[in-house]
Order: C-alpha cells, then structure tokens, then sequence
C-alpha cells in the first residue's frame, strides 16, 4: 500500500512539474534565478513526462521489484535535485521556486527512504 501511495504522489508532482515545464518555460524561468533556457527546460519537462509515466506503470502492474527499483531510483534523483536547489539558496541568489523545490524534493526523499525501509 505505501509503495503504491508513494509513487502515485510522485506521479502527481512530476506530471504538474512537467506541464510548468513544457507548457510555461517563461513563466517558471522567471520564478527561477536560473533564468529562460528553453531547451533544457524542454529537456527537464520531457524527463518529468516519462518519470511519471513510469511511476503509473509501476502502480498498475504492481510489480513489488519494479516498484522498489524506480521508488530507489527517484529517492536518488529527487536528493540530486533538492541538492541543486540547496545549492542555489546558499549562493545567495534565491527565490521562492528554489525554496519551495528544495522542500518538496527532499519532502519526496524523506518519505521514499521511509517507504523503502518500511515495505
């Protein structure tokens, strides 16, 4: 239950992080200190795409190995990217998107390690 209860809600932040992304790059560059780079925003929304496709998949197969694979795995990438948020806020240069990031992927590190030890 709490292997499926995780990926459903990381499959809800990836595919809303994707559509800022994909489908509002100014928008959300100008919420950044990292500014407009249309084609790695492009890149990242993509990335969020098939991540939380395969967060659904993992969810409707039910697949326990799958699951715990991808749920490492995104413990793992969510970590790198609070960590590059972090960083941002310690340069000094921040805004309230860095802050926000920051919190919901470590919130999303936190509770996957609590998930994988406790399955």
């Amino acid at each position: 239950m709490w292997l499926r209860s995780y990926l459903v809600t990381v499959f809800w932040v990836l595919a809303l992080s994707s559509l800022g992304q994909l489908f509002g790059p100014r928008e959300t560059a100008a919420a950044s200190v990292w500014g407009f780079a249309p084609g790695w925003q492009r890149e990242i929304g993509f990335f969020d795409v098939v991540m939380a496709f395969l967060a659904l998949l993992a969810v409707r197969r039910g697949d326990r190995i799958f699951q715990t694979s991808l749920i490492l795995a995104i413990v793992v990438l969510t970590a790198l990217v609070g960590t590059n948020h972090i960083a941002t806020i310690w340069s000094g240069q921040t805004s309230v998107l860095h802050e926000i990031f920051a919190v919901v992927n470590y919130a999303l590190v936190v509770l996957g390690a609590w998930v994988l030890a406790f399955h």
